[in-house]
């Protein structure tokens, strides 16, 4: 009897769970066309012509969906203010209908508000202008925004994608710019988000730029906390690093970051180094583990006037010219478990106990591809972080040995 009821419970507790995450009922889907009007009803068959009116005429939970073509709504401001939008698991939705293309040329998507997901769409710079999505907190800082497999292309001057918000997700995104003065994806401050699955090349500046850079010293430092920086690939820098994590201005300035896990990224052939750890207010417990960082100006370098608590593991380090790991001014580094070849220059200070100097055996390089092969010296060579993992113990790198994509904690 106690077992049935247990079962019964469960089986509750589950439904329960599924009608919690269950749209509304009341959640509508809306129409945006280039050859619509905004006096239409914006059905499929009488869509509307412009987001900004899509936007301030439907509601949380509700789903916009563009239909094919090229658009040029200069700015399309989603303020809290205009319209009450979502609510926990009730977003409203901008995303591109089902196997079409909408293109934003020389635009911009500023969100100001909570609950708000941009999908599977095309920002383009042309010459001398910009097309972004950039996510605001002039409304104070916001909760739940999702930016989902869209791709920036073209001519950028300003980062295409430029977050402020808590409880995000940054996830599928495509960034390959040309003739930029930009970074990739500019991270500013927040709390608990995630950046996955992202490829961005062909920057000027940083890929990831994790540093508000934009504060002033008289007020409150602004966090950066909780974020997980996972299964991205970064290429291409013509003149920085892949990876900046910053903490802004010396102290009394700069911003505080704590719990930063940066893992299963692939970041290669960047002019400065792969991830740098720059001085600022407060960098502490920093996680670096499973990337794999090849033909960089340098691989890791950590200099904080406030660092502390960074731990790197399980990384695969190759060809990265001017060194692999440098440190300075840190308390509390652990480095262990990571594969280093040509050059193996680990600087003083940041011995690995657990090294490997030798050849990782990608399966072609030459195409990018830095999965291991049969008998790679990475194979289960690692320590336990928490990733899934075959055989004895962890491979090193951004790829278990057999997989086809990079690891991801579930």
């Amino acid at each position: 009897m106690r077992c049935s009821y247990i079962l019964q419970l469960k089986a509750m507790i589950v439904l329960v769970l599924l009608i919690l995450n269950l749209p509304s009922v009341n959640a509508k889907t809306f129409y945006v066309s280039t050859t619509g009007n905004d006096g239409n009803n914006g059905s499929i068959s009488a869509p509307w012509r412009t987001i900004i009116y899509a936007w301030r005429h439907s509601g949380g939970g509700d789903t916009v969906l563009v239909r094919n073509g090229i658009y040029s709504e200069r700015q399309m401001w989603l303020q809290m203010k205009t319209q009450g939008k979502g609510s926990e698991n009730q977003f409203w939705t901008l995303k591109v209908f089902p196997d079409e293309e909408v293109v934003f040329t020389n635009a911009r998507i500023i969100i100001d508000d909570s609950y708000v997901r941009i999908q599977g769409l095309v920002f383009r710079g042309d010459t001398g202008g910009n097309s972004y999505i950039q996510a605001v907190s002039w409304g104070g800082i916001h909760e739940q925004i999702e930016i989902l497999d869209n791709r920036f292309i073209g001519s950028q001057k300003k980062p295409p994608l430029y977050f402020i918000g808590n409880n995000s997700l940054i996830q599928g995104n495509t960034v390959d710019i040309t003739g930029s003065v930009s970074h990739g994806i500019y991270i500013m401050h927040g709390s608990n988000n995630i950046i996955r699955n992202n490829y961005v090349t062909g920057m000027a500046k940083y890929g990831l730029h994790i540093y508000d850079e934009d504060k002033y010293p008289n007020e409150p430092p602004a966090v950066i906390k909780n974020l997980i920086v996972e299964n991205n690939i970064i290429t291409s820098s013509s003149s920085n690093s892949g990876i900046i994590i910053s903490s802004g201005a010396d102290p009394p300035g700069g911003i505080q970051i704590n719990n930063v896990v940066v893992r299963n990224n692939i970041i290669f052939n960047n002019k400065d180094y792969g991830i740098y750890i720059r001085y600022g207010g407060t960098n502490e417990n920093i996680e670096i583990y499973n990337n794999t960082l090849y033909n960089n100006g340098g691989g890791i370098y950590i200099n904080g006037s406030v660092a502390d608590s960074i731990t790197v593991h399980n990384n695969i380090f190759v060809s990265n010219s001017s060194g692999n790991i440098n440190a300075h001014n840190v308390n509390t580094l652990t480095i262990s478990h990571n594969l280093y070849w040509k050059p193996t220059l680990v600087e003083p200070g940041t011995a690995d106990d657990h090294a490997v100097y030798q050849d990782p055996l990608f399966v072609n390089i030459n195409e990018g591809d830095f999965r291991l092969q049969a008998d790679s010296p990475a194979i289960d060579a690692g320590v336990d972080v928490g990733l899934p993992f075959n055989g004895r113990a962890p491979d090193l790198g951004a790829y278990e040995y057999g997989s086809s994509t990079i690891k991801n904690k579930k």
